[in-house]
């Protein structure tokens, strides 16, 4: 059972960002990218060479992309 809540998106007004690895074989960054068309204050940054589990593998790049987004709030 796969949950989606893509047709809510669009409701979504406070600022949120998206991180997402280039090569997520679970969710591709295509859905991250759709996702971010539909969030008015989207902030979305893809990640290279990255799958899945971005905190561990690029944690850095996470830690980076996280302060610059919460510090421009």
């Amino acid at each position: 059972l796969r949950s989606s809540f893509e047709n809510n998106l669009n409701t979504l007004k406070t600022p949120t960002l998206l991180l997402h690895g280039n090569r997520d074989l679970v969710i591709p960054a295509l859905y991250a990218k759709r996702a971010a068309k539909k969030i008015s204050k989207a902030t979305l940054h893809v990640v290279p060479k990255c799958g899945h589990w971005l905190m561990r593998e690029r944690p850095k790049v996470f830690q980076e992309k996280t302060l610059e987004f919460l510090q421009a709030q």
